[in-house]
């Protein structure tokens, strides 16, 4: 460093490097320049001047095109590399909606399976009591419409309270699992049956007459009394029927006629069906 340097060696250098520059001037000036020659046309002869104008050039663009095909090299390397990434975005992101669309179908079905548990009777597989309310304020909105007749049957098993109480509340079980799944293979496809609470069952029937009712009700008994149940033991049922008139009544005092009718096929001795009258409701 020159802050180091002690001033008679400065002093020494810089008489040095006088003198050079003085010496290099006096040759340039003297011995390589004529008068209104330039520095080119000192070092290089007249009759060289083209070749030489034409290496420059040559080098010149050389360089530049050198300069240029590392740029075009760097380039198609972001153009990889833009490849490579985009490709790897595209994966994670197809990846991804993979995964959401699987979680989705997922929670569509536990969704399902969660609105049938809503309306599904645990023991018996059947509809319960909410969902027959839904689906009888449907139909009878329908019969506003067409009046096509809507039934509403109520059944209830016969001296239920003596097979828990001589078999078992296991045995009471398997016959309300076995007659649900009898009731479901007698039923149309277009019946509603539901568990409508302890060892009751209520049908809906739509689109029939009175005496197409009974007839359904009648095999729907004897069905059920003719069945040979696991538990060992004769079960049969008390049926109940009545008609929603969509100018005089609610839905729901249907059901509440359908139950003085089955209160009847009990009283009057139990496994027949009995149709709701007005004498009844006296």
């Amino acid at each position: 460093m020159i802050s180091h340097m002690k001033p008679s060696s400065l002093y020494l250098q810089a008489t040095v490097y006088s003198v050079v520059f003085w010496l290099t001037d006096s040759f340039v000036d003297y011995h390589l320049f004529s008068e209104h020659e330039t520095l080119i046309e000192a070092i290089i002869a007249p009759d060289s001047m083209e070749l030489w104008m034409r290496l420059l050039a040559c080098t010149l663009i050389l360089g530049i095109a050198g300069y240029a095909q590392k740029a075009l090299n760097l380039s198609h390397q972001l153009h990889k590399e833009v490849e490579n990434r985009s490709t790897m975005l595209e994966q994670l992101v197809a990846q991804k909606t993979e995964a959401l669309s699987q979680e989705l179908e997922h929670s569509k079905v536990l969704q399902k399976e969660l609105e049938a548990i809503a309306v599904t009777d645990q023991l018996t597989n059947l509809f319960n009591r909410r969902y027959f309310y839904e689906a009888l304020n449907r139909a009878c909105k329908r019969q506003q419409r067409n009046n096509s007749g809507l039934f509403i049957l109520l059944l209830d098993i016969d001296h239920f309270k003596s097979i828990n109480d001589n078999l078992g509340h296991a045995a009471g079980d398997a016959a309300l699992r076995e007659l649900a799944n009898l009731l479901i293979k007698t039923v149309r496809e277009t019946d509603v049956v539901a568990r409508w609470g302890g060892e009751e069952f209520i049908i809906l029937v739509e689109d029939s007459t009175l005496d197409q009712a009974i007839v359904f009700a009648e095999r729907v008994r004897a069905g059920i009394d003719s069945y040979p149940f696991t538990i060992n033991h004769p079960v049969s049922v008390s049926i109940g029927i009545a008609r929603y008139y969509p100018q005089l009544s609610e839905c729901e005092t249907t059901i509440s006629r359908a139950d003085l009718a089955l209160y009847e096929a009990k009283r009057s001795g139990r496994n027949q069906v009995k149709v709701f009258d007005q004498s009844l409701s006296s």
